[in-house]
């Protein structure tokens, strides 16, 4: 072997190692996985750190063991588990304990048909739900498949608990806590050896924020305490909740991880929000065509609220939430009161499946907070259904727009991607307004496809324009192009954000009062890298800068319309370069120049960012285009080693 193919090898050897070694990295399954919710807080615990993590999850509200027992009241009676996969009620008041007990007969009972009833499993779309719990039960079935051969009876059992009401505020300070927590207890010693102050071996499992799970095997009856706490003077009332045994799946489910719900934009009276892509098929596939073809009820639903402090302690428990729920599809709308409208569309981030919900009638400058949530397993809930518990996702917050002239948009027919507020006088209603920009768009389009039908698009590579690009990527970025510039997305006048343009400021407000001479006089130069003509000044102001004083389009803006000053979220100016890129130069497309218009026309698409700073087809708050533009750190590894290995060759 040659000292040159020595090398070559021993760098082989070790990026090879090094491959391995990330593969194995970025596999969970290899890594330390601690659940709290799936702790046994037992004598024969074998995890020293599950307390460190109860204590920073419950730092808020520590109700003491020893005060537990103490002030521990059982009940005189053994409440049945009625059946699986059902709820079973009950109500607490402070310090007070119900015991459960799950029988053999339904342990033994058997398993339910778990085929999904939705067009395909959209966990898979991001993160299964509870992935920790399912690592942890697959880990747990694992362990008991020896044992199960030889003792058949022994099977897993999933509980899951949700809080349905809870003790109220009482005092008369502003609230930033909720209540303390209800416990649940497991064992299998009988009634009288499970709860607080038990000596007996059992699990024991805080509630977080009104939910938790737990598997365990079992080959006889299997007993749980519901426990409520001492009650803090600060609140008043008691609790209810739902608990529900299965040996199929757990009934209640949470996700707190994954935001499953993004905010689209708002108006000042309404929002808009769709869901995580619910499959990744491609537009021909089935699947694709049945998630949108889904018939009403569709499958989410979404409990909102005006303020947050009714979530406090329920924001993890599908039935708290539906019962405190002030906005929801489950709820019947009043006539003056706030409404959704829900919908399957495909607009958006890779064109894939999603729920839409449009939600009017609130309040304007309000801050509100919404979970997406499934209903039972997204065609059946309720008693008999496994999952018929629900799924409730992580809390999504947003605040209404405050100037009253802007107004939401979707669903348009020719700028299919536009679904975000644009200026108006709110006079008109949302489809009639969509319709108005939606026309003039359109009627632009129309002259451009005469003079793209000019150029020779279906001809030999010698005679095309591009080998990279042909006339139908033309025709696609300049809709999209002609879209983002003809209906602009606008954002309120007294929104001071730095990456916002104002718009119009020349014009009157809706209540016909003006800007104050402060404001219009303020010094501005739209093109700071512009040379300067002799004579003139080197700064504008707002009122007599066209780039502040008119809209984009002012014949359809300024003069039909009359939203008086706003604030416009810029195009992104990819799209203007990705114009420019894709069609012919006999066409004539340019972008303004960075300091020469650019800045007042455009803005740059952040590499990563939790806000909407340009606007593209798409975009919703808190989750960036950037993902989709990023390779995969396994891609880049790859390529790096090949580029290393052939350096030596």
């Amino acid at each position: 072997m040659t000292p040159l193919q020595a090398r070559l090898t021993a760098t082989l050897f070790a990026l090879s190692t090094l491959g391995l070694v990330f593969w194995a990295l970025a596999h969970t399954q290899f890594a330390y996985a601690l659940d709290y919710d799936q702790l046994a807080a037992s004598t024969d615990a074998s995890d020293h750190n599950w307390h460190r993590i109860q204590e920073d999850v419950h730092a808020e509200h520590v109700i003491s063991e020893a005060a537990r027992e103490i002030q521990h009241t059982p009940r005189a009676d053994t409440l049945l588990i009625d059946a699986n996969d059902s709820p079973n009620h009950g109500d607490l008041n402070a310090s007070q304990t119900d015991v459960w007990r799950y029988t053999q007969q339904l342990l033994q009972s058997s398993y339910a048909n778990q085929t999904s009833p939705l067009p395909s499993d959209f966990r898979s779309t991001r993160r299964s739900i509870d992935s920790g719990h399912t690592e942890l039960r697959k880990r747990a079935e694992d362990g008991e498949d020896v044992l199960e051969k030889r003792q058949t009876n022994t099977r897993m059992i999933y509980v899951s608990i949700n809080t349905c009401t809870q003790p109220a505020w009482s005092s008369n300070s502003s609230q930033e806590v909720g209540p303390p927590q209800l416990s649940l207890y497991i064992g299998q010693s009988g009634a009288q050896n499970v709860g607080p102050g038990s000596s007996a071996s059992q699990y024991t499992i805080n509630l977080v924020e009104g939910f938790a799970n737990f598997s365990l095997s079992a080959s006889s009856d299997v007993y749980m305490a519901v426990s409520a706490p001492v009650l803090p003077s600060y609140f008043s009332g008691s609790w209810s909740y739902d608990i529900a045994v299965s040996i199929n799946a757990y009934y209640h489910a949470s996700n707190d991880d994954v935001p499953f719900l993004y905010l689209v934009d708002t108006d000042s009276t309404s929002a808009l929000l769709v869901t995580e892509n619910l499959t990744y098929a491609n537009p021909n596939d089935t699947v694709y065509q049945q998630w949108l073809s889904l018939l009403q009820p569709l499958p989410f639903t979404m409990f909102a609220n005006a303020d947050i402090e009714p979530t406090f302690g329920l924001s993890r428990s599908y039935c708290g939430l539906k019962n405190i729920a002030q906005i929801s599809t489950l709820r019947n709308a009043t006539l003056s009161g706030p409404f959704i409208n829900t919908s399957m569309i495909s607009r958006g981030i890779d064109n894939r499946p999603k729920q839409q919900f449009f939600l009017g009638n609130m309040t304007s400058s309000n801050d509100y907070f919404a979970s997406l949530a499934l209903i039972g397993n997204g065609v059946s809930s309720g008693k008999g259904v496994v999952g018929g518990g629900g799924t409730v996702w992580q809390q999504t917050g947003w605040n209404t727009k405050s100037d009253g002239n802007c107004q939401l948009v979707y669903d348009m027919p020719f700028c299919t991607d536009v679904a975000y507020a644009v200026p108006s006088n709110m006079s008109n209603t949302t489809t009639a307004l969509g319709a108005m920009y939606d026309n003039y768009a359109q009627s632009l389009y129309q002259n451009f496809s005469y003079s793209l039908q000019q150029i020779q698009c279906n001809t030999s590579n010698d005679q095309r324009y591009s080998l990279a690009r042909d006339c139908d990527d033309c025709a696609k970025a300049y809709k999209q192009w002609l879209c983002a510039v003809t209906v602009p997305r606008c954002e309120d006048f007294s929104n001071s954000a730095s990456f916002l343009q104002p718009r119009n400021v020349a014009q009157a407000f809706l209540n016909s009062s003006m800007l104050s001479n402060d404001i219009l006089l303020t010094q501005y130069k739209p093109m700071p890298g512009a040379p300067t003509l002799p004579g003139s000044p080197i700064l504008q102001t707002w009122n007599f800068s066209y780039a502040t004083n008119q809209s984009r389009n002012p014949n359809l803006i300024d003069q039909q319309i009359a939203p008086g000053p706003y604030k416009e979220v810029l195009p992104c100016e990819d799209i203007c370069y990705n114009l420019v890129q894709s069609c012919p130069a006999a066409l004539g497309f340019s972008c303004p120049y960075p300091g020469r218009g650019l800045e007042v026309g455009y803005a740059p698409r952040p590499s990563s960012a939790t806000i909407i700073q340009c606007n593209f087809p798409g975009a919703v708050y808190y989750i960036d285009d950037a993902r989709h533009l990023i390779p995969s750190t396994t891609a880049v590894l790859v390529v790096a080693m090949l580029a290393m290995a052939l350096a030596y060759i």
